[in-house]
């Protein structure tokens, strides 16, 4: 009786820390996310693009990282602090831009590096300034590599 009572207790002993593992994996939604930043050594994963844009000032890049490809609902705006995007093979669109501000936009004291293969198709289907990137006012942008298109563009001049 003893043999049995002890063969339970390990048994549950091993049983226990694989169903928390379990129950931790299935409660983790990462196909829900598009983007991953770091800042320093801190991690987060982001479910818009847009929502990783840090308001406060940092003194250490921000680093993106694209999980999947990204519908904007927003334009991709900087107005301050240093940014790194890489493109990791994903596309990038913001098929809705009605105010025609294009998929990123950086300005003042900005800097944004876009790295790495990916499409960004800035075209938009509710205006004709279809910008991929759009830096004024003194914001820094630079790009090694990608692809940067406006496939399916209207151009209301031309009624579509």
């Amino acid at each position: 009786m003893k043999k049995r009572i002890l063969s339970f207790l390990l048994m549950i002993a091993f049983l226990l820390p694989c169903a928390a593992l379990l129950s931790a994996c299935k409660n983790d939604d990462s196909s829900k996310y598009v983007a991953k930043a770091t800042i320093g050594t801190t991690t987060k994963y982001y479910e818009k693009l847009t929502d990783a844009i840090v308001d406060s000032d940092q003194s250490k890049v921000i680093k993106i990282t694209l999980i999947k490809d990204v519908v904007l609902d927003k334009t991709f705006h900087i107005v301050k602090n240093q940014y790194e995007i890489n493109l990791n093979g994903r596309n990038i669109s913001f098929p809705d831009d009605t105010d025609g501000n294009g998929i990123f936009q950086v300005e003042y004291s900005a800097k944004l590096t876009i790295n790495g293969n990916g499409i960004v198709n800035s075209a938009s289907l509710k205006n004709d300034y279809s910008m991929a990137v759009w830096a004024n006012f003194g914001g820094t942008v630079i790009i090694n590599g990608g692809t940067y298109t406006n496939v399916g563009a209207k151009d209301t001049e031309d009624d579509g």
